[in-house]
C-alpha cells in the first residue's frame, strides 16, 4: 500500500471507529469499507493502536475502538502514528553526480519546512470536526 494511502485509510479506520461511537468493530467488518484485506486493516490499526489511539480486545467478540475520544485525535497524530518517518530521506544516488551530492543539502531544509508546516494543519484539524463535517452527509447516504 502506498504511504499516502496508508495515511488516508487510516483516517478513514478511525472516522468509523468514530461514527460507530466506541462500538467494538472487527477487522473483517472496517475491510469491507475500505475494500481490502483484514491484514492490511490489522496492520494499520497495530500501528494506531500502538501510538494509543486505537484499542483492541482479542477474542471472538472482540474488535477495535477508539483509545481516546474523537476530540482528541487530530490528523497529525494518524500521520504520526502511520508515517513513522520524516517527509524527507536521505538519497542514495550516485556520490560521483554533482547534482546528487549536493541534493541532500538542498531538498532537506525545504522538506523540513513543508512537514512543519504540514504538521501545523494536521494537529488543528480533529477527528470530531471531519465527522461533524461530514455526518448529515454520511446518515444521509445510510438512509
Amino acid at each position: 500500500m502506498l504511504t499516502s494511502t496508508r495515511f488516508i485509510t487510516s483516517i478513514y479506520l478511525c472516522l468509523l471507529l468514530a461514527w460507530k461511537n466506541n462500538g467494538l468493530l472487527t477487522s473483517s467488518w472496517l475491510a469491507k469499507r475500505v475494500q481490502t484485506n483484514p491484514v492490511v486493516v490489522r496492520r494499520l490499526l497495530a500501528l494506531l493502536r500502538d501510538a494509543q489511539l486505537v484499542h483492541s480486545e482479542p477474542g471472538t467478540q472482540g474488535g477495535y475502538r477508539l483509545a481516546k475520544s474523537a476530540e482528541e485525535i487530530s490528523l497529525w497524530d494518524i500521520y504520526q502514528a502511520i508515517m513513522q518517518r520524516e517527509l524527507y530521506t536521505e538519497t542514495n544516488f550516485a556520490e560521483d553526480c554533482p547534482v546528487a551530492s549536493q541534493l541532500d543539502q538542498a531538498l532537506e531544509p525545504t522538506f523540513l519546512m513543508a512537514e512543519m508546516s504540514m504538521g501545523v494543519t494536521f494537529e488543528q484539524t480533529r477527528l470530531s470536526d471531519m465527522l461533524t463535517r461530514s455526518l448529515p452527509r454520511i446518515e444521509a447516504s445510510a438512509a
